[in-house]
């Protein structure tokens, strides 16, 4: 199964984990394939630098 996900759950994800962190260890730990379109993957890259820098 093809899965894509919005930049603000990767970023959840990464930075708080809870629900989102969940969701993106069972895809990798399942046959899942994780989908980013060039956009979220550079949205993606500038908002975990500026999130990373709060921290």
């Amino acid at each position: 199964m093809r899965i894509l996900l919005d930049t603000n759950v990767l970023i959840s994800a990464f930075v708080f984990g809870g629900t989102a962190g969940r969701l993106l260890e069972k895809l990798f730990d399942g046959d899942f394939d994780l989908l980013i379109s060039d956009y979220v993957d550079k949205e993606f890259c500038a908002e975990i630098k500026i999130s990373l820098k709060r921290t």
